[in-house]
């Protein structure tokens, strides 16, 4: 959908027979609010990636970007969270959406980086986590999430490439090419491992 057309274009895919569809970056706070229910995780997170049209009309929204990226990185990279220090690079509806569930690994701390600080302060006051200028950035960060949207126009997020140093894993939430930039400046600066969100 383009922007500012994203609530017509849902109004239409269900009014001709769809029945659920996966939100993307950058309308899952706006689909947030075009759901009539939410999960729980979708309420904790105040957004929405899951839209399912219900029998009786309603549409429910539910966020599975936690859950799916805390089991990508227990399960499949086999990466405890537990005891680990995150960095989150982004502040928009797909970070919101990971934070509730990182949070239940029990990591050791989670910073949270974005261009706009004003933003990152406030999800982490939302939170309970820490938030920290993206030019302020360091190293000691065992996993690093980018959940900024840069990817998709070729841009990196502000950020010096040191902070790689001790990572044990850099992940892109975006996947395919839209990652690639990311993920070989990750690598390239000393990430052990990388991984996209597909």
């Amino acid at each position: 959908a383009d922007i500012g057309g994203f609530a017509q274009a849902v109004s239409t895919f269900f009014e001709t027979g769809g029945c659920g569809a996966n939100v993307t970056v950058p309308f899952k706070q706006e689909a947030f609010h075009l759901a009539d229910e939410h999960s729980d995780r979708a309420l904790a997170a105040g957004a929405v990636n899951t839209l399912v049209w219900l029998e009786d009309g309603r549409i429910r929204g539910d966020n599975t970007d936690g859950i799916g990226l805390a089991n990508d990185i227990t399960q499949v990279k086999n990466i405890a969270i537990e005891g680990k220090t995150i960095l989150l690079l982004g502040a928009g509806g797909a970070v919101r959406g990971v934070i509730p569930v990182l949070k239940e690994h029990r990591p050791a701390r989670i910073v949270i980086a974005n261009r706009t600080r004003a933003k990152a302060e406030e999800l982490a006051r939302l939170f309970g986590i820490e938030a920290v200028p993206m030019a302020d950035v360091n190293g000691g960060f065992d996993i690093i999430i980018n959940g900024t949207s840069g990817g998709l126009s070729g841009q990196l997020p502000a950020v010096s490439p040191k902070i790689f140093r001790d990572c044990r894993l850099a992940y892109d939430m975006v996947y395919g090419e839209a990652a690639k930039p990311f993920l070989d400046f990750a690598r390239q600066s000393g990430a052990k491992k990388t991984a996209d969100g597909l």
